[in-house]
């Protein structure tokens, strides 16, 4: 049995199954894991191998990441309280404005969060889902309506077998 050339469609992994990962099984859930694999090759370079990634956050999931983020942090971005909610602007690079309602306090907090650390708050977020991401991966953030996506595009280390 040979190996078949890849037609240059994306291909869905199946997210039931054995060794299938999603986080939140449910629809609406804080994380939508969308797994897409693009498989494709050159002329130039037939062993390449790229694989792309999605993973969309709601707000939910995003006020989470961040409480995660302020919790480990010993930078003290973020005062202390209840995040009630994260505005995001994509100006001159994205960035967060959090909302934090201190205990005793009537005013809300604000505290800004550079791409960087939204993307440090991300991959907490993943890490303790157990969602893997590859550090070698190239991620990129961008904003959806409400929403924040991760992309993650991967080349893994091609190795060529010798005939």
């Amino acid at each position: 049995m040979g190996l078949r050339p890849f037609n240059g469609n994306l291909t869905r992994r199946p997210l039931t199954g054995r060794g299938a990962r999603r986080a939140g099984s449910r629809p609406g859930s804080p994380l939508d894991l969308v797994f897409m694999t693009d498989r494709t090759s050159s002329s130039s370079s037939p062993s390449m191998i790229v694989e792309s990634r999605r993973i969309v956050f709601n707000d939910t999931a995003l006020r989470l990441a961040i409480r995660l983020y302020a919790d480990v942090s010993t930078q003290g971005d973020l005062p202390q309280g209840v995040i009630t909610g994260v505005d995001l602007r994509d100006n001159d690079g994205l960035s967060a404005t959090v909302f934090v309602q201190q205990s005793g306090a009537s005013m809300l907090r604000e505290a800004v969060l550079s791409q960087q650390k939204i993307l440090a708050a991300l991959l907490l977020l993943c890490r303790s889902q157990k969602i893997p991401v590859p550090r070698q991966a190239d991620k990129s953030l961008t904003v959806a309506g409400s929403r924040l996506v991760l992309d993650i595009k991967h080349k893994p280390r091609t190795i060529t077998l010798s005939t």
